[in-house]
């Protein structure tokens, strides 16, 4: 591999050293390869499952499936909030308020 190459032309090793890298860096490429694996087969079931399930934090950019999969865990039982703005407080987040005078905007944007 480029990383046992790398290794070879940097140091000279004695060759049961080398032999011991190899097999440390042989199974640690291998491990590295299972995890990346592993990790392509839990995004796609959570693809799956957030198919099934009504609901829009997607719509918001940046936030895809596997994002809104650890938010919707995150917040649990949503029932047990009255309303948006509890949630947004519970997730450290909040709507700025844009007034003047007796003039409140509508339209407001998220920050935290």
């Amino acid at each position: 591999s480029t990383i046992q190459k790398a290794v070879r032309s940097s140091y000279r090793l004695d060759k049961v050293v080398e032999d011991a890298i190899d097999v440390l860096l042989g199974t640690s490429i291998a491990v590295i390869r299972t995890y990346q694996q592993q990790i392509k087969e839990l995004e796609k079931s959570i693809k799956r499952i957030m198919a099934g399930l009504s609901q829009t934090l997607e719509s918001i950019p940046g936030i895809g499936p596997v994002f809104a999969a650890g938010i919707i865990a995150e917040i649990g039982q949503i029932e047990r909030f009255d309303d948006e703005t509890k949630i947004a407080k519970y997730a450290g987040l909040y709507w700025r308020t844009h007034q003047s005078g007796r003039f409140t905007a509508e339209n407001t944007s998220l920050s935290r």
